[in-house]
């Protein structure tokens, strides 16, 4: 078997198979990448939202954190007012019954 004869039947088919594996190794790394790639974009895509869903999430406490304060203040003026509101009824009650002990009196024309 001469030189020529081996690459003729060997070389050859032995060049294209190791191109072909070549190749495939190739276009699996590539679709791998592809694949990460679109991962990615997917994470880049969820941690916006997330971050924007965060934002929305603190004013939301903020705002939450002001009505409760709020809440707290109208509490202590409603206890203030139904304070008052008794002293009031008490005093009410006191001048009905000086008035009941008060006999009428009649101007005479």
């Amino acid at each position: 078997m001469t030189l020529q004869d081996f690459m003729t039947y060997f070389l050859t088919p032995a060049v294209a198979a190791i191109s072909w594996l070549a190749a495939r190794f190739v276009e699996k790394r590539k679709r791998n990448n592809d694949f990460i790639s679109e991962l990615q974009k997917t994470i880049d895509v969820l941690v916006a939202k997330y971050t924007e869903t965060l934002q929305e999430l603190v004013a939301l406490k903020g705002q939450n954190a002001q009505l409760l304060a709020g809440q707290v203040q109208m509490e202590i003026q409603m206890k203030q007012l139904k304070e008052e509101n008794a002293k009031f009824r008490e005093e009410i009650e006191r001048l009905n019954e000086m008035l009941t002990n008060i006999k009428s009196i009649r101007v005479s024309k």
